[in-house]
């Protein structure tokens, strides 16, 4: 019998040492540790609009399009443009005009805001024209003092990232 218990804690023992190394295994695997990472977020530059230029003869009635380029500068990575409208300063007529009584709504021209069916994409560093298709009217509430006027149409884009990096 002295046999049969030296192969039993011969047995216990090496179940004893497996359980152990188990134990070992187990908890070298599941350990854990923590820590935080500080990055600074980049800007998104203005978008520049430059000549801005109504394409056509506008009349009591009439529509003509609204012509200007957008420029992305080169470090926003490539933007969407996805709505036009016109800023708080409003449609002016030039000095002359105004001296006539060709001001606020008595001009008659109203800019259609544009949200664009499809957004325009713009690559870092590109500029790119854009034509709005009827985009100035003047209604019949124009008074005579109008003839003859030059419009300002100051608009306001909105753009935002499409996610695509600059190039480098």
């Amino acid at each position: 019998m002295a046999k049969n218990t030296k192969r039993v804690t011969v047995i216990a023992a090496a179940a004893v040492a497996a359980v152990a190394v188990a134990g070992s295994a187990f908890a070298f695997w599941s350990s854990s540790s923590t820590g935080k990472a500080t990055v600074a977020a980049g800007t998104l530059a203005k978008v520049v609009v430059t000549d801005v230029q109504i394409v056509g003869t506008l009349r009591p009635g009439a529509t003509a399009d609204l012509s200007l380029n957008v420029m992305n500068p080169d470090d926003n990575g490539q933007v969407k443009i996805t709505s036009i409208a016109l800023t708080d300063a409003g449609i002016r007529a030039n000095a002359a005009a105004e001296a006539k009584g060709c001001t606020g709504a008595d001009t008659g021209v109203v800019f259609h805001p544009e949200t664009l069916a499809s957004p325009v994409l713009i690559e870092a560093g590109s500029t790119e024209p854009l034509i709005l298709e009827k985009a100035v009217e003047m209604t019949n509430a124009s008074v005579n003092g109008c003839q003859g006027a030059n419009f300002t149409v100051p608009v306001v884009i909105t753009a935002e990232t499409t996610g695509e990096a600059p190039a480098a």
